[in-house]
């Protein structure tokens, strides 16, 4: 599989859809070894933060966990660096099973993007583990809405794929969801989480 990393200016269509993720990406090339943090995934590729600078060497290895846990080892090709410090790079030797369990993990993370049309709008909610007391509730702001799902705004520590309940106090409604996207989005601790219900349509009354 290939993965082309196009500048602005270039309008050619990627072939893999992209999943803007953050995961430990471990990186050995030779003597070098080093830990990284993907910006996004696909199952092409990812583009890198990496810790130090690295050539465009074809012995470069990748090895990083799916939000699922399947481990995944690659040998990967440096297609562009960027003044940032950043790779996009294509994997060259992803085994049947790990091209498997990659397909699955961002199939799940893509949902809640792709069921229904999105919203921008902004509504309070809580959030905890599902089955936890309400005690254990922290708030949480709304971004995105659609009929299946959402993107929000929290400090709440929740693991992509972790099951929690969604309240909206506004109109007395709760309901179960799976987090499917996490990124940190700034200072103390605050991050966007993606979301999709698991037993409820139209939980927004769009």
């Amino acid at each position: 599989m290939t993965l082309r990393v196009h500048t602005p200016s270039d309008h050619v269509e990627r072939r893999h859809p992209r999943v803007r993720v953050a995961l430990p990406v471990e990186m050995r090339s030779g003597l070098m070894l080093a830990l990284g943090t993907s910006s996004d995934l696909s199952e092409g590729g990812m583009l890198l933060a990496s810790p130090i600078r690295v050539e465009r060497d074809p012995e470069l290895w990748l090895r990083f966990n799916l939000p699922n846990g399947h481990s995944v080892r690659t040998q990967a090709s440096i297609r562009h660096s960027q003044p940032d410090g950043r790779l996009g790079v294509s994997f060259d030797r992803l085994s049947p099973q790990d091209q498997f369990a990659l397909a699955e993990a961002l199939q799940r993370l893509l949902g809640y993007t792709r069921r229904g049309q999105r919203r921008a709008q902004r509504l309070h909610i809580t959030l905890r583990p599902v089955g936890s007391p309400e005690s254990e509730q922290e708030m949480a702001e709304t971004v995105l809405i659609s009929p299946h799902g959402g993107l929000m705004l929290s400090r709440a520590h929740h693991k992509l794929l972790d099951q929690v309940t969604i309240a909206w106090p506004e109109r007395r409604k709760q309901a179960d969801a799976r987090i499917v996207y996490r990124r940190s989005a700034g200072p103390g601790g605050l991050c966007e989480l993606g979301f999709t219900f698991e037993h409820v349509d139209n939980f927004w009354d769009l």
